[in-house]
């Protein structure tokens, strides 16, 4: 079933898992905020280890202190912490790539019982095991090729992690396991051209989607077409992000900051992931800070504008927009 843009699709109606209004499943939540309360975040990104064993040359934590790393101790207080926050799902991603870290699997058989938990990798060093602890797994591919694969990630793992994809979709399919797999490929000058391979690629390996979206942070590439195809797998266009960036200069709010957040390899947490290690965007340490009691100072003060454009929290905002400025709502 092919998902592909179109005004006539807007918001992912038809998607089940990527799609952007799944905050109105928080009613709690939204009444909150709409009533001018203590939100509680819904979902918030964990970064176990800043470490990473590839170099993707659009990354945005090309920066990053490398020898950050949780302890095992430290990174289950942390999951105990949001766990205590009312956090209802968390995303293992990074910062740096969180299977380095030697007790990952640990660390997710851990949060699974606080918290669903999602887990973004690149595959270079994934244990099928894992899928025993996660709503859902995300590659991130970037390539149909291993020429293409070493250009933009600066390391020759083409090949394995094509492997380990194949293993953990044969290892969900055997132990019949509720894991949505998803291969996602960020769209630069390098790869717009295998978009189709791409597609093709996944659907051959048998994950459940293929997405493909622009960069966030970097030089961005045009939207690339993608021939129309009845696949048999899901084909998310993120295709709104498109119109974001066409469409938006800067960000000058973020009212969507308080149903997420990002926990960083240093424990503080941040407004959301594309902050992490930007002072300016810390709530504190989580371990030690009032984290939730902070936030409204913070993001009074913050500077809206270092925001990248089409951001994960930019589809959030635009559905709260929509909702505070719905009238007569008891006539239905």
């Amino acid at each position: 079933m092919a998902i592909n843009g179109s005004p006539s699709k807007l918001w992912g109606i038809l998607e089940t898992f990527i799609r952007t209004d799944k905050i109105y499943h928080h009613p709690d939540r939204l009444f909150t905020f709409r009533t001018g309360g203590t939100v509680k975040p819904v979902t918030v990104e964990m970064h176990l280890t800043n470490r990473c064993n590839i170099n993707c040359y659009y990354c945005m934590y090309k920066d990053r202190c490398n020898s950050l790393e949780m302890t095992t101790d430290d990174a289950k207080s942390v999951i105990d912490r949001l766990s205590g926050y009312g956090v209802k799902g968390i995303t293992f991603s990074g910062g740096g790539e969180p299977t380095v870290h030697k007790d990952c699997t640990e660390i997710l058989k851990y949060a699974k019982v606080k918290a669903d938990v999602g887990l973004i990798t690149n595959g270079v060093k994934f244990d099928s095991e894992v899928l025993n602890y996660l709503i859902w797994v995300r590659f991130s591919v970037d390539a149909a090729s291993p020429e293409v694969y070493q250009k933009i990630k600066e390391k020759p793992y083409f090949n394995r992690v094509i492997e380990n994809i194949t293993r953990a979709v044969r290892y969900r399919n055997n132990k019949a396991l509720p894991v949505t797999i998803g291969f996602q490929s960020v769209i630069t000058e390098a790869n717009y051209f295998q978009l189709s391979a791409m597609a093709n690629l996944a659907e051959l390996i048998g994950v459940d989607y293929f997405q493909y979206r622009p960069v966030e942070r970097g030089a961005k590439q045009n939207k690339p077409a993608l021939p129309k195809k009845d696949y048999k797998i899901r084909i998310i266009d993120s295709w709104y992000k498109w119109n974001e960036l066409s469409e938006v200069d800067k960000y000058t709010e973020c009212p969507g900051a308080d149903f997420i957040g990002a926990v960083g390899a240093d424990y503080n947490f941040y407004m959301c992931c594309h902050h992490v290690g930007d002072s300016s965007a810390s709530y504190g340490n989580i371990l030690t800070d009032p984290i939730l009691s902070s936030r409204k100072q913070v993001q009074d003060r913050f500077d809206y504008s270092k925001c990248p454009i089409a951001c994960r929290g930019a589809v959030i905002n635009q559905r709260l927009k929509v909702y505070n400025n719905i009238e007569h709502v008891n006539f239905l």
